[in-house]
């Protein structure tokens, strides 16, 4: 699969010409801030290909999407592009800019317009052929208008907004509402609503599921996976890159590493190859240690001479198998500061509580009793707009009670972090200056060591969190700037907003982890249901309706799928001629892919199985080697040593044979 490495598959790639590809990277370097973000790059993105760009947060993924569609100029290299006459189609997590635009207006705003332009060609196509007596050229033209109008969409534009706005989330009657009527969250919704209803030829997504439920997800895998154009797409969601991805590509301390397959079996690939390289390096250096022994021990001596003269060359030769760096290299675990003491065993208490933002207008939510208790762990389910946030903002006392109590703890701490934390950073600023002034604020004596540990377990480290201006970091970046200073106040009790957004998966585990083992209480609301699980929640508060229910325990399976966390993406099926974009499902695909599926884990734990008896094998070489010298001039016994040391030899070429079948199986 990798040839000579991954860089060298990259370049292989890249220097293959345009043709047939949208974009093609030759060499690219791009800096950000006092780093290089990316470094030497090579990529080829093909036509109709959808690529998955993974990596860890701020190593490059979005530098990557804004290099491809022209918006950041390479320092070093070049960018060839042909998305067509449409242009690319780039979403980065923006809202929409027209708030007073009803979401209809807003999200028909592109494609109708292209639709009223080509409805305007076509008519004077029109008219000219009929001033022009009809002729061939003049009824080819015409032909070709109306052509360019069906291929648009417009005999259908109204069925296909519909099915959009549906499949994100909206109802009928979210239709005619302004766009200020919506959160941040919804607003991002209805500006990735728009981009899919223009249906360019190439879609650049950002992070298009961080503001989504997992319904409003598995609707848009199902869509981007039959999209028939071409399709990037940076996530840190699993399931969305292998429902939609047939290529990926890593974003790795400046390199890309591509790979033919979806993220998992990327993900397996890759480990596999890095197991494999280290396990080579391991038996070169054994080897290498040998032959340099032999040469010290008898070159020296006129009858071995000649012998290590010959190694010393075979060793001059050897071309070094370099192990590979580990991908995610180890963190400091994070440990967020002990609970504050409380007076009270309840925290914070609502009592027929009503939350709502417009005075005389109705609630979001009404009649809620809800108490939060010392060491409580709480996740709070429901589909979107069901108001999660507001009662979040409730508990936190940031939102007024329209009716009811909230009691509070005398002199309780509550830690707060939102999506607006990282959005409100300061952008002059670097990561590590911002999080040593908020952390001081509250406690003065707090070390430069302990902050950069907070920032170096969530992945922050080096030169992100010293030196480069929050304005250059990325959106998991800031993100994870945010935690910081949410990690490093003292509190009683944590209100968590969707605290999976923009985190990859490492960050994620290692925040996850830290809640877990937090001695105070935990509140959260998340649409992620494996940080759900791991959070171990000893209570559930389930929104329907407008109206809480708490129970203690954790989730059940139908209180997640009400709430669209489903862990197995179940597709919308469109009705026949419905989806704008082709490509019938052959029912025996799901099943070839299982089996490929099964095949792939059986040949990697086979080949795990292999790495140990490789090591096991190299041990018993040593030891054998070990043996032959202590036999010295006993003929007879070096004899059967060696005859053992063949056989050992024998069975690692069968070994390393096997393994290369096994490849082979993978790719």
């Amino acid at each position: 699969m990798w040839g000579r490495g991954p860089r060298a598959r990259a370049a292989a790639g890249a220097g293959a010409g345009a043709g047939g590809a949208v974009a093609v990277l030759r060499g690219v370097t791009v800096a950000r801030g006092a780093r290089d973000v990316l470094v030497g790059a090579n990529l080829r993105v093909r036509r109709g290909e959808r690529l998955g760009v993974v990596g860890s947060n701020g190593s490059g993924k979005s530098t990557l999407l804004s290099t491809l569609v022209g918006e950041t100029a390479p320092d070093v290299g070049t960018v060839s592009t042909s998305f067509g006459s449409s242009g690319p189609g780039y979403f980065r997590q923006q809202g929409v800019g027209r708030l007073q635009a009803t979401v209809l207006e807003e999200v028909t705003r592109a494609g109708a317009a292209e639709v009223r332009s080509l409805e305007a060609a076509a008519r004077e196509a029109e008219a000219r052929a009929e001033a022009g007596g009809a002729g061939a050229e003049d009824l080819g033209a015409v032909a070709r208008a109306y052509e360019r109008l069906e291929a648009a969409g417009a005999g259908d534009l109204e069925a296909r907004t519909s099915r959009v706005l549906r499949g994100l989330g909206f109802a009928p009657e979210d239709e005619e509402r302004p766009c200020a009527d919506f959160s941040g969250g919804w607003r991002v919704r209805i500006a990735l609503a728009s981009l899919l209803l223009r249906q360019p030829e190439t879609l650049l997504l950002d992070e298009p599921s961080n503001h989504l439920d997992s319904r409003a997800r598995d609707w848009l895998a199902g869509y981007l996976a039959e999209y028939a154009g071409t399709v990037v797409l940076v996530s840190h969601d699993r399931e969305l890159l292998d429902a939609v991805c047939t290529n990926v590509v890593e974003v790795h301390q400046g390199d890309l590493l591509a790979f033919q397959g979806n993220y998992s079996e990327f993900v397996a690939k890759r480990d596999a190859w890095a197991e494999g390289q280290s396990r080579a390096a391991k038996r070169q250096q054994r080897e290498r240690k040998r032959m340099e022994g032999f040469i010290t021990k008898f070159g020296a001596k006129a009858t071995k001479a000649a012998q290590a003269k010959s190694i010393q060359k075979a060793l001059d030769r050897m071309e070094l198998v370099e192990a590979p760096e580990t991908r995610r290299g180890r963190r400091s675990s994070l440990k967020l500061p002990p609970a504050l003491p409380c007076e009270t065993e309840h925290l914070i208490a609502l009592e027929a509580a009503a939350v709502g933002y417009a005075p005389g207008a109705p609630p979001v939510l009404s009649g809620c009793d809800l108490v939060v208790e010392k060491r409580m762990k709480m996740v709070v389910l429901g589909p979107n707009g069901a108001g999660k946030s507001s009662l979040l903002k409730g508990l936190a006392g940031s939102l007024p009670l329209a009716a009811g109590r909230r009691d509070v703890s005398p002199g309780l701490k509550i830690g707060i972090f939102t999506q607006d934390l990282a959005q409100d950073l300061p952008c002059d600023r670097s990561g590590l200056d911002f999080v040593l002034s908020q952390a001081r604020a509250v406690n003065p004596r707090l070390t430069d060591e302990a902050a950069r540990s907070v920032l170096g377990a969530l992945g922050l480290s080096g030169p992100s969190a010293a030196d480069t201006p929050i304005g250059c970091l990325s959106g998991g970046e800031k993100a994870r700037v945010a935690l910081a200073c949410f990690a490093l106040q003292p509190a009683a009790c944590l209100l968590l907003d969707e605290p999976s957004n923009h985190l990859d998966f490492e960050t994620l585990d290692t925040l996850c982890k830290a809640l877990r083992e937090y001695d105070g209480s935990v509140v959260t609301v998340t649409h992620n249901r494996l940080f759900a699980e791991a959070l171990e929640p000893t209570h559930t508060a389930v929104i329907s309706g407008g109206e809480v229910e708490v129970h203690a325990r954790p989730p059940l399976e139908s209180e997640y799928e009400y709430s669209g966390l489903s862990t197995a993406p179940a597709r919308e099926a469109a009705p026949s001629g419905e989806h704008p974009h082709g490509g019938g499902g052959a029912g025996a695909a799901p099943i070839a892919a299982e089996a490929d599926r099964r095949a792939a884990r059986k040949a990697q734990n086979r080949m795990q199985s292999i790495m140990r008896l490789l090591d096991e094998s190299a041990d018993e070489l040593e030891a054998i080697d070990i043996d032959l010298v202590a036999a010295g001039a006993d003929a007879e016994r070096s004899r059967k040593i060696a005859a053992g040391r063949k056989a050992v030899e024998e069975r690692v070429q069968a070994l390393e044979r096997e393994w290369e079948e096994l490849e082979a199986v993978l790719d």
